[in-house]
This record gives C-alpha cells, structure tokens and sequence, in this order.
C-alpha cells in the first residue's frame, strides 16, 4: 500500500511540475474556437450572424476567463 501511495506522489509531482506549460492549451482551443466563430459570424449571408458572433464572443471571453484563473492558481502554488 505504501508502494501504491509514493507512485500516486511520484505522478502527482510530475503533473505539477508540467501544469505551467500546460496553460496555454485550453485557453488557446477557446480562442481559436472563438475567432473561427466570429469570423463565420461576420462572413456569412445567412441570420446566423447573432448568434454565431455571440457564441464567438462567449469562447473568447472563456479563454481569457480561464486562462487568467490557471495563472492565479498557479502564482498561488509558487
């Protein structure tokens, strides 16, 4: 059991340490999805305009939300 538990530790420790390098992928997926949706927004003919600008604007602003929040977090931990 205690084999078990320094394993657990072990993995635990490495995730952590790769955590600051991982900040970026999330946020930058909600971004990318956020532009790709307002552009389409903006450049088609048809009424999904609104709602695909809207749906644009609410990845980006959960982009910037998370990624700022990882930052805090992760400041906190050091």
């Amino acid at each position: 059991m205690v084999q078990f538990y320094n394993e657990l530790a072990k993995r635990n420790q490495r995730a952590i340490a790769a955590a600051p390098k991982n900040i970026l992928i999330g946020p930058l997926f909600f971004a990318f999805m956020g532009v790709v949706f307002i552009v389409w927004g903006l450049k088609s003919p048809s009424g999904m305009l609104d709602f695909a600008v809207i749906l644009g604007v609410g990845f980006l602003v959960y982009a910037v939300t998370i990624y700022l929040r990882a930052r805090k977090a992760l400041a906190r931990r050091a």
